[in-house]
C-alpha cells in the first residue's frame, strides 16, 4: 500500500460497488472521495451480513481485503477468531509502511483498536474510534445464559485493551449520545475530543399516496436474530386474526428464528403474516409504500441505542412502534414519530398497536411528517457531510 492521508479500517460495512444497501462507512468513504481526500479502506474478504466471500478484483486499488477465517453465526467463537486474525494482519501491514497515514478511523473491536492505538501512538497518527456498538460486551453474548458470569470474567482483558485504545485515541465518535457517554464514563476519558452522529439512512424515492385506507399494514425489517423480539409480533398477529382485526404483518429479513416463525404461522394457520425474505432497496420501498407502521421490536436485553431501523422507517414514511428505552424513546417523543411500548410486554405492544391503528388517516399524515423530518435531519447526505467535516478538519 502506498501512503495515504486517511485509512478506514472496517471489516463490516458495505464496500463501494457491492450489491448491498449503503452503510455508514460507504458514505464516509464516498464523502471523503468527493472532497478529493486521499483515502484507503482495509476490510476482510468475507461479507459480515451475508456470510459470503469477497474478491479483490471487484474493487479499486484503494480498497484492500485481508483473508480471514469464515464464520456462519454472528454469535460464535469463530467470529471472534476471525476478528482477532484480521486485527493481527492489519497491524502487521501497518508496521511495514514507510510513511503512515495522517488519520485512521475504525470501529471498537477491542483487539483491533488496541493494536491500532499501539501503532498510532508510536507513529504519531490520529486515531478516531467510532462506537457503533458496545464492545466487548458483544463477546459475552456468545455464552449461554447460565455462563454469562464466566463471559464477564473472560472479557475483562478486552475491556483493558479497549480502554487503552480510548486513552490514546485522537477523537471518539459514536452512533448515539448514549454510546459516546457510556464509553467515556467506562474508560475515564471524559475530556477526550468526542462527538456523535446518528446512523441515518439513504433518501430513496417512495410513493406515500398508495397506502390503503381499509387495512393497517405493519412491517418489520431486519435480521431474525436473538436481539429482536419476533415472538411478540407472532403472538399479536395471532390475536389480531382471532379478533378479526384488519391488520396485516410483513416481515422482511432472514435469520436463525426463521424456522420458529414459519412453524408458528403453519401451526396457527395465520393468513395475516407475509414473509418477504431479504429485499433489494427498490422492492423494499415498494412494500413500505403500502405500510403504515414500522416495528422496532428489540428484546429487553438488547444493547442497541439508536439503530438504523428507526431512520429507515422514517425514510419510508412510517410511524414507529418501538421497544428501546432511553435515548431512542426520547428521540421518538421529540420527533413525535411514534410510540414506545415496554419491551417483551405483549399486552402493552398490542394496546399501543391498536391505538395507532384506530385512525388510519392520522397514521398516513404522521407518516408523511416523519418522511419530511427525515429529509431535513436524518438522511445520509445531511449526516455524513457534517461528520466528515468535523472529524477530518
Amino acid at each position: 500500500m502506498s501512503s495515504c492521508k486517511i485509512l478506514i479500517v472496517n471489516p463490516f460495512d458495505k464496500l463501494p460497488g457491492e450489491n448491498f444497501r449503503d452503510q455508514r462507512y460507504t458514505k464516509i468513504y464516498e464523502s471523503l472521495c468527493h472532497l478529493g481526500e486521499d483515502v484507503h479502506w482495509w476490510s476482510m474478504d468475507f461479507h459480515h451480513w451475508s456470510h459470503s466471500p469477497r474478491f479483490s478484483d471487484k474493487f479499486n486499488g484503494n480498497i484492500r481485503l485481508f483473508s480471514v477465517p469464515k464464520y456462519k453465526s454472528n454469535i460464535s467463537l469463530k467470529r471472534f477468531f476471525c476478528y482477532f486474525w484480521f486485527s493481527l494482519k492489519v497491524y502487521r501491514e501497518l508496521t511495514k509502511l514507510e510513511e503512515p497515514p495522517e488519520y485512521i478511523i475504525t470501529l471498537p473491536v477491542p483487539e483491533l483498536i488496541f493494536l491500532l492505538a499501539k501503532f498510532c501512538k508510536s507513529r504519531n497518527v490520529k486515531l478516531i474510534i467510532d462506537i457503533t456498538d458496545v464492545w466487548p460486551d458483544l463477546y459475552v453474548r456468545a455464552f449461554p445464559k447460565k455462563l454469562m458470569w464466566l463471559g464477564e470474567i473472560l472479557v475483562k482483558p478486552f475491556h483493558w485493551m479497549a480502554n487503552y485504545a480510548y486513552k490514546y485515541s485522537y477523537h471518539i465518535t459514536a452512533v448515539s449520545k448514549t454510546y459516546r457517554d457510556e464509553i467515556s464514563d467506562r474508560s475515564g476519558v471524559k475530556n477526550k475530543k468526542s462527538s456523535y452522529f446518528y446512523l441515518g439512512a439513504p433518501q430513496l424515492t417512495i410513493d406515500l399516496d398508495s397506502k390503503p385506507i381499509d387495512m393497517v399494514n405493519v412491517i418489520f425489517v431486519g435480521q431474525f436474530e436473538f436481539s429482536y423480539d419476533l415472538t411478540i409480533i407472532m403472538q399479536t398477529a395471532l390475536r389480531s386474526q382471532n379478533e378479526g382485526l384488519k391488520i396485516r404483518f410483513f416481515l422482511a429479513g432472514r435469520g436463525s428464528k426463521m424456522s420458529f416463525i414459519e412453524q408458528f404461522i403453519k401451526s396457527n394457520s395465520l393468513d395475516n403474516v407475509e414473509l418477504l425474505g431479504w429485499l433489494n432497496s427498490k422492492d423494499l420501498m415498494s412494500i413500505a409504500s403500502r405500510c403504515h407502521i414500522g416495528l422496532n421490536c428489540y428484546n429487553s436485553f438488547a444493547t442497541q441505542s439508536i439503530p438504523t431501523k428507526y431512520f429507515d422507517y422514517m425514510s419510508m414514511g412510517l410511524v414507529v412502534l418501538n421497544s428501546l428505552e432511553g435515548e431512542m424513546a426520547d428521540l421518538i417523543r421529540s420527533d413525535a414519530s411514534g410510540l414506545t411500548y415496554r419491551a417483551n410486554n405483549v399486552e402493552d405492544f398490542y394496546e399501543k398497536l391498536l391505538f395507532l391503528s384506530s385512525d388510519i388517516e392520522k397514521l398516513k399524515i404522521e407518516g408523511v411528517n416523519n418522511r419530511h423530518n427525515f429529509e431535513k435531519n436524518y438522511s445520509f447526505s445531511k449526516i455524513y457531510g457534517r461528520m466528515v467535516s468535523l472529524l477530518f478538519e
